[in-house]
């Protein structure tokens, strides 16, 4: 079981690890740098009553996602590192490595086998 744990860990963390210097790209420029919410230019409150994108829910002609735990950890983020996309790439690396273990756990608890567990949540983990 260990070793399965530190191999999923080990495969989800190099596999993305590239892609902290990446800068923001495609929706990472809206979603983050462009929003008013993430970049602390309006009040808290907005978090409810604008979009995930910063606009307001009656004006907004996007897709009107509504996503306040999603845009609070930007949020979060932003206070910690600012506009530096290492951050929230760092965050999300993480964040993957730990459902692919939660992903291993699970499989184990459900009654595979460590082999098809394991071979479960590495498929998961190298997985874009």
């Amino acid at each position: 079981m260990r070793l399965w744990a530190v191999l999923v860990l080990a495969a989800a963390l190099l596999s993305f690890w590239g892609t902290l210097s990446y800068p923001f790209l495609h929706d990472d420029i809206t979603m983050i740098e462009r929003n008013p919410i993430v970049q602390n230019d309006g009040p808290l409150l907005d978090l409810l009553r604008k979009d995930y994108w910063g606009m307001r829910v009656d004006e907004s002609t996007r897709d009107r996602l509504f996503r306040p735990l999603t845009t609070l950890t930007l949020i979060v983020n932003h206070a910690l590192g600012g506009n530096d996309p290492w951050g929230y790439r760092a965050l999300n690396i993480l964040l993957h490595a730990l459902a692919s273990l939660l992903l291993l756990r699970l499989g184990l608890c459900l009654g595979l086998r460590p082999e098809g567990a394991g071979a479960a949540a590495l498929l998961f983990a190298v997985h874009p």
